[in-house]
Order: C-alpha cells, then structure tokens, then sequence
C-alpha cells in the first residue's frame, strides 16, 4: 500500500479522516453536502433509523472482522437480528467469493479526500443494509475507484455493493448490485467537480 494511504488515519468516533494535522474531507461527506435527491429513508421515525444503523454497524464489523480474520467468535451482547444476517452474508460470500483474496476496512486517500472501502480485492465491494439502493450508491462506489487509481495506477476490476435486506417475517436476502466502473467514475467526478465549485463560491 502507498505511503498516502498508510499515512491517513480514521477517527471512527467522529467518522473524519487525518493525514497529520490536516483534516480529509470524507468520500459521504462530499455527497452528502452536494447530491440534492434526498434519501429514501427521508422523513421515517428518528428512532427507526438509528436501530437500522445499529444493526447495520454490527453486520459490518462481524463481516470484515471474518474477511480480515480477526472475529474469532460472536461477542457477548451481539444483536440476534445482526447474527443473522451475518450468517446469510457469510454462507453467500463462501458460496461466490470463498476464494478471493481480500482485505477489508482500506482506506482510500487523495490530498483532499478519503474513504473507507468495506471489501477491497481486484474489486471494489462496499457492504449496505438498507432497505432499498440508493441513488448515491455508485457514486460513493465510483468516489472509492477514483481514489484507487491515484493510489495504485490502475481502476479497480469491478464495483459493487453487497446488498443486505430483510422484509419483515421473511428470510435474510443478499445479493451483489453491480456498477459500471467507469459510468460510476465519472458519475462521481463530475459531483466531486460541483462540490468544489460551490466550496469556492461561498467561502
């Protein structure tokens, strides 16, 4: 990995990227505060969505836990509904991915922008329980390419999000939603290109 890469580091309490002193502005973060199409999840209970995210958190870390090789069994408190998922992630990556070399968790970093990717191999996987796929979903997949080709030279072979859902009294389903690589490339670079006009507009 380059030295741009080892150099930042993640504040997982605050969700912000360093390199030093200098603060990184994050890959959802540029999204956020520039893509106008509100989310599906708009206008649902508060309390709805932070028990989404809860269970979310948890999927995500007994998963790169297991990909990184470091989860050596569920910890106590873990939420059932969270295991569950889990297990269905885990027999659908054995099942299409068991023999892929992967790491998970990798920071991504320009001199002005950094993400966290969820699976990184010849691909680009990132890991989403919601409901529903997002429109901002290829570009923070095409943010995540865009960042790897100035890290290492290349575009990633493939991008996708691992997609995770559960209607209610039904099973766990999970499937892989693909982008075009370039189509989401150049999704973000454009978005990346208004954000910056607009920073420069109204300092």
């Amino acid at each position: 990995m380059s030295a741009v890469a080892e150099a930042v580091r993640f504040d997982p309490d605050q969700h912000r990227y360093y390199r030093g002193l200098q603060e990184l502005v994050s890959v959802t973060k540029v999204i956020r505060e520039t893509w106008p199409v509100k989310p599906s999840w708009d206008g649902v209970d508060q309390a709805v969505i932070d028990n989404a995210r809860e269970r979310g958190v948890e999927v995500d870390q007994l998963f790169t836990g297991w990909i990184n090789g470091t989860l050596r069994s569920i910890p106590a408190g873990t939420r059932e509904d969270a295991v569950e998922r889990f297990l269905e992630l885990r027999k659908w990556w054995l099942a299409t991915h068991g023999d892929a070399q992967v790491s998970a968790q990798v920071i991504l970093a320009d001199d002005e922008i950094a993400g966290q990717v969820d699976v990184l191999g010849g691909f680009i996987y990132d890991l989403k329980n919601t409901a529903q796929i997002e429109t901002t979903y290829s570009m923070q997949l095409g943010a995540y390419a865009d960042l790897h080709e100035k890290q290492f030279g290349k575009l990633p072979s493939g991008l996708g999000v691992i997609h995770v859902t559960q209607a209610k009294d039904k099973p766990v389903k999970v499937r892989l939603v693909e982008f075009d690589v370039m189509i989401a490339v150049n999704e973000w670079r454009l978005l990346r290109q208004f954000w910056q006009m607009v920073r420069r507009k109204t300092k």
